[in-house]
């Protein structure tokens, strides 16, 4: 996966989409769902119920708590970020 900022469900689902070359009405065929609740749930228009996440999982070809460790890493990067420039920001009032 690239180094996007995966704060959603939705975000995640796109870029396995992306990854795979399907268009949203290709995902919404192979997952049996219609193509609008595709574009709600990677716009972040609306949470997906499980049983469409398992819909979405199987199509996309991997498991669902896959959507979950993607969206818990960049959570653990802007965390691990914020550390970061708060370190870099008392360094810089400590040599003032």
């Amino acid at each position: 996966m690239t180094s996007k900022d995966y704060t959603s469900v939705g975000t995640v689902i796109a870029e396995l989409r992306e990854q795979l070359g399907w268009s949203q009405r290709e995902l919404a065929e192979q997952a049996g769902i219609g193509k609008e609740t595709v574009w709600k749930i990677e716009n972040n228009q609306t949470r997906p119920s499980t049983r469409t996440l398992e819909k979405l999982a199987k199509a996309l070809r991997i498991e669902v708590s896959e959507f979950y460790k993607y969206e818990a890493a960049s959570f653990a990067e802007r965390a691990d970020f914020g550390k970061d420039l708060a370190d870099f920001n008392s360094s810089l009032n400590a040599s003032d």
